[in-house]
């Protein structure tokens, strides 16, 4: 985090709040952006609890572009996880309990980021022009 907090159950109703990157602060003009409100969608009106330090989560040869994040359990999808390299089948095993007791009959799937990086820019230099 570059200020503010993460989402929390120690504060309830963090659904009406929101998460930007420090791009998007940057896009909007936004000095102190912790505590105000902006209107999303034209639907909701969101308070800002956090801003979160700029990573890539596109291609890395291209500037990072303004994200948001919501807390919306019910159309959650895909989460991201930081693993202690260490404890990563310790840690995978209770992802994919966590995961079966709420979502029994699908099956839990899983991909490493780094791996994922690693394949999109080997393809990339396989077909890179070279003088």
């Amino acid at each position: 985090m570059a200020e503010g907090r993460f989402f929390s159950e120690e504060f309830g109703a963090d659904s009406t709040k929101i998460i930007f990157n420090e791009a998007a602060i940057r896009v909007m003009g936004l000095d102190e952006p912790i505590g105000k409100t902006i209107h999303l969608w034209d639907e909701y009106d969101m308070q800002i609890i956090g801003v979160v330090k700029d990573f890539h989560f596109q291609s890395l040869h291209d500037a990072v572009n303004p994200l948001f994040f919501r807390l919306s359990p019910d159309n959650t999808w895909t989460g991201m996880i930081r693993l202690d390299a260490n404890r990563e089948k310790e840690a995978l095993t209770a992802l994919e309990k966590f995961y079966k007791e709420f979502n029994p009959g699908f099956t839990f799937d899983y991909k490493f980021q780094d791996v994922e990086y690693a394949r999109q820019y080997a393809a990339e230099q396989r077909v890179a022009i070279h003088p």
